[in-house]
């Protein structure tokens, strides 16, 4: 994401959170919510035994993906 994209989708985000609070929007709680779903499945991963470490971590990694976090590089080989 180049700095233009980056700037703009900070004071996208800082509008929707002062629009969630006129509108009473529980932000917290759908990122919370977003954030335990993504826990249960990095925990279901590491818990699979047919899987090596490397794979686990693939797939971890894909969770990241999944929910749109940044992964700094780390899937690029």
């Amino acid at each position: 994401m180049d700095i233009i994209d980056e700037l703009l989708c900070q004071d996208i985000g800082r509008s929707l959170i002062e629009y969630f609070k006129i509108i009473e929007i529980d932000y917290d709680k759908i990122v919370q919510t977003k954030a335990l779903n993504a826990l249960e499945e990095i925990k279901r991963i590491i818990r699979n035994n047919m899987l090596d470490d490397f794979m686990k971590i693939d797939e971890i990694v894909n969770v990241f993906i999944k929910y749109n976090i940044d992964t700094g590089g780390c899937h690029d080989f």
